[in-house]
Parts: C-alpha cells; structure tokens; sequence
C-alpha cells in the first residue's frame, strides 16, 4: 500500500495513478477534499483500490490520526510519499511576513516530519518500507525571493538523512526527490508565459519536466528495485542544476 500526502493533486495525484496502476492500493491524504475524491474516484474507476483521508499536515494529530486510519484501512503502509506543499510569498527576506513563513514550515518541514513520526513505527514493526519525501532542486540549491520555501527544501533533505541513518538497521528506506520547475496547479500561475519558457530553455531538454516525471522516479524508489538506495536526494531537474 502507498499513502501519499498532497496527493489530490499535482506530483501527489501522478503518483498516486502511477502506483495505482501498477497494482498498488493507495490512501490518499490531502487537505483539498475534491481534489482527493476525484483521484481516488479516478483509480477505482480503473479496477483499483484506493481510499481518501482528510488531513491537515501542519497539524500533527491530524496527522497522526489520518496515517493511523489508514494502516488500519489496509493492515499496512509499504511506501509513503510526504508530498503536500506550499510555494509562500515572493519577497525579499525583510517583507516575508511572520504569518507565511510559518504557514510554509508548518506545511512544507513540519508536515514531513510530523509524517514520518506516524509512518516509521509502523514500517518498522512491519520489517520495512520506504519512504519518499518531496523536496526540491531547491532544497539543493538557492534562489531569491524564496526564502521560506528555499528553507524548508533544504530542511526536507537534511531530515531525510537523518531518518535514514536512524532507521536502516530497521530495514526502513528514506529518500527524497528534487524535481526541477515542473508545471502543476501550485506553481503554473504563480509564473507568466515568458518565465516558464526561460525556464524550459534552462534544462538539457530544452523542456519542463512533468508530474508524470516525477511520479516514475517516486514509484522507483518505492520499488524493490531501489532495495540498496536510501538518505539520498535523486534530482528530477532534466539537468537544469548541471548547467
């Protein structure tokens, strides 16, 4: 079974079709409501099994609660994926207000770590799982007028680290992916045409990449195939940070 945060919509929604049609149930956690019955629709509507779970990410009964019903709906929880996210203001360090750089912690850092308290116990008690977390080329990189979100990618990599080295002896694999400027209902209008086609012009592919990229890197690191890959962060970026 795979549980995936944000996963009404977004990197979130790809990965969860792209699981789901590989043969795995899937529990889909998002605060976005619609969002997430229309994707859970969308996979029994294909012979599927999928279950939608309302959460709030920065609010860790909330997430405690929502994995928790989850495990019990399936009997177990194979991959996770913490993937629900926020971009925040674009601002300079000084006009970050108070209010959205906590709004982006409580989201983007918090929500990841409030995730892997509820989901590593029961990989654990189970003989093993995988978690995968969605930072950013981001939080491998800088970038101005991103503070917050800059920050909190970079804290995403540096705790998924840590999990791993915590619990491999538990057989429990944390990694993170970094995808580059990706198209998605958060981040397409927050950027004009003109931006989105000096971004494309930035990559090796002379392209943007698509959820769907993302999503195949996720369900590879889910997979057995990736038994040996863990506290490492894997860039979806078409090359962009290489140039």
């Amino acid at each position: 079974m795979v549980l995936i945060t944000g996963g009404g919509s977004g990197l979130g929604r790809a990965t969860a079709l792209r699981v789901a049609a590989e043969g795995a149930a899937v529990a889909v956690l998002d605060i976005n409501e619609a969002g997430g019955h229309d994707v859970v629709r969308e996979i029994r509507e294909t012979g599927g099994a999928a279950e939608f779970l309302r959460v709030d990410v920065g609010n860790r009964a909330s997430v405690l609660d929502a994995v928790d019903a989850a495990h019990r709906r399936f009997g177990r929880i194979d991959v996770a994926v913490n993937g629900a996210g926020v971009t925040g203001q674009r601002a300079e360090i000084p006009d970050v207000t108070e209010d959205d750089w906590n709004r982006v912690v409580a989201i983007n850092l918090n929500g990841v770590f409030f995730g892997m308290q509820a989901q590593l116990p029961i990989m654990a008690a189970q003989g093993g799982g995988s978690i995968v977390n969605i930072a950013s080329i981001l939080g491998v990189v800088g970038r101005a007028n991103a503070s917050a979100y800059v920050a909190t990618k970079h804290a995403v990599v540096g705790l998924t680290k840590a999990a791993a080295f915590e619990w491999g002896t538990r057989n429990v694999r944390v990694n993170a992916v970094a995808p580059s400027y990706i198209p998605t209902p958060m981040t397409e209008p927050r950027l004009d045409a003109d931006t989105w086609a000096a971004l494309s012009a930035q990559h090796a592919f002379k392209r943007c990449g698509t959820p769907d990229d993302v999503a195949a890197m996720i369900a590879f690191l889910g997979s057995d195939d990736a038994k040996f890959l863990t506290a490492a962060v894997h860039l979806v970026d078409g090359g962009y940070t290489a140039g």
